[in-house]
């Protein structure tokens, strides 16, 4: 995928531009009470990518969004597919995936148990107890370069402005200095280091997500 030949502002600077925001956002969310079809996941993936977006207080370009969208609808489906990003250096890989991963944090318990009560059968049950995510990078120190970005993304004050929000229940602690623990519905993202050396088995992840794989063994990858 390439990238844009423009660098434009991603920020929202208005107050009339974010309130148009959260307006579509509330709009995507509505579910049909009767089925869920492919139309309502729409809304359901839709709803998830914005909501990253609120949370950054920047919005996706087309190839980032159209990346974040698949994600999203891999995970909706649980379909299982390896999902390949190659962008420029600077081209918004980690920009991407940490809007994308604590939106499906948030948001798919918070549909699934919605779907759930409403006695609505969906591929989203899975996420009932929680959406659990796994960061590696050839070490710790580079797969905290993304953990640091979804820290970052999650606990300014425009993304506590929402989180805290009773309906999403998300309790901070005095210091957030930890991506275990403080989000709701035992939701969890773990950074992690893929170096031979350390051990990887024991986990359980709906989603795993490797920084810089061409440096991760494929002994490792394959485990």
């Amino acid at each position: 995928m390439g990238t844009p030949t423009k660098e434009r502002p991603r920020s929202f600077t208005t107050t009339r531009e974010q309130k148009a925001t959260d307006e579509e956002i509330f709009d995507a969310a509505e579910i049909d009470s009767k089925k869920v079809n492919r139309l309502t996941l729409t809304k359901i993936v839709t709803a998830i990518v914005l909501m990253g977006e609120m949370l950054a207080g920047d919005k996706l370009y087309k190839y980032e969004r159209e990346v974040a969208e698949r994600i999203v609808w891999s995970l909706v489906l649980g379909d299982g597919e390896t999902l390949t990003m190659q962008f420029a250096r600077q081209g918004g890989k980690s920009f991407t995936v940490a809007q994308v991963v604590p939106a499906c944090a948030i948001m798919l318990p918070l549909f699934a148990q919605y779907l759930y009560e409403a006695k609505i059968k969906s591929p989203l049950e899975k996420f009932r107890k929680g959406f659990w995510c796994g960061v590696y990078g050839p070490d710790y120190e580079r797969a905290g370069i993304v953990g640091n970005r979804i820290n970052s993304n999650i606990s300014t004050q425009r993304a506590r402005t929402i989180l805290t929000d009773p309906d999403v229940g998300m309790i901070f602690p005095v210091r957030l200095t930890t991506f275990t623990g403080v989000l709701p519905r035992n939701s969890h993202i773990n950074i992690k280091s893929a170096n031979r050396s350390v051990s990887i088995e024991g986990d359980t992840f709906h989603l795993v997500v490797t920084d810089e794989t061409q440096e991760i063994s494929d002994y490792v990858l394959k485990k």
